[in-house]
């Protein structure tokens, strides 16, 4: 039998950073996104008539704010035990002391990417076994399309040429490394075998194949992004990173990231 989706309704104006939210919480095929409310006097309505589960509140309205509405549906008894998270931008301490006696499930900055803020909700709204395996399982699909990105990234800012057989194995070594993170890991023995298997070739070849990308990088690449990058690595008497430090020094870089993300 097939469980609930948890009902979502977002109260918002027109043109705010809900509308990516919105998105990843459609996509994720764990909730059940209201039609969102545009007109904060219509907010309690809404919510006496829907019910929903959870309640994302744009703190900065046109004609109401945060504290007002939040006010309104604590003092409603059909609405007063309704879970509601405030997005706004402004955190003085005032505030939060405001939004947390009015009983706000977590208040975020609208800084915050809506990423962030689509996780938080997984925490809040998913206790059980099943829900906690499957968001760690769309965690690590968004984190592996995040390293993916960061890397191609870091290979353009850099200068590696893309039609290089190098390039697309030392894309697959950082991504390696980045998912095996938490693990001691040996660069021949590890992750050239690892590599060479998925390239049909050997270990060896993988690694002159790596080292010829960088050399061609730091040849005619990117000079600025390889000092940005990689420091006093970059020089005339040190030259080119070894394959290790590149690959440890880009993985250290995503994995921070992510780890923050």
């Amino acid at each position: 039998m097939e469980t609930n989706k948890t009902k979502i309704l977002v109260v918002k104006d027109c043109a705010d950073y809900c509308t990516e939210l919105i998105r990843l919480l459609k996509d994720s095929g764990c909730f059940e996104v209201l039609p969102p409310v545009h007109d904060p006097r219509f907010a309690v309505d809404s919510i006496k008539e829907n019910k929903p589960d959870l309640v994302l509140l744009n703190a900065t309205m046109a004609g109401s704010d945060g504290i007002e509405i939040l006010s309104t549906i604590r003092n409603c008894p059909e609405t007063k035990d309704t879970k509601v998270v405030v997005i706004t931008p402004t955190l003085c301490n005032s505030l939060m002391n405001i939004y947390q006696a009015l009983g706000a499930a977590f208040i975020i900055h609208s800084s915050n990417p809506p990423a962030m803020v689509y996780h938080r909700i997984l925490d809040l709204t998913m206790d059980d076994e099943a829900s906690r395996l499957m968001r760690e399982e769309q965690r690590k699909k968004e984190y592996a399309i995040m390293a993916e990105n960061m890397t191609n990234n870091f290979f353009r800012a850099i200068g590696i040429p893309v039609n290089l057989v190098g390039y697309a194995q030392l894309r697959k070594s950082i991504l390696y490394c980045v998912e095996n993170s938490f693990y001691q890991i040996n660069l021949s023995q590890d992750v050239y075998q690892y590599v060479a298997e998925c390239f049909m070739t050997t270990p060896k070849r993988v690694e002159r194949n790596i080292r010829t990308a960088i050399e061609a990088a730091w040849n005619r690449g990117n000079m600025e992004a390889q000092h940005r990058y990689f420091g006093n690595t970059v020089s005339m008497s040190n030259g080119r990173p070894t394959n290790k430090e590149f690959i440890a020094n880009i993985t250290d870089r995503i994995v921070t990231h992510l780890r923050h993300s």
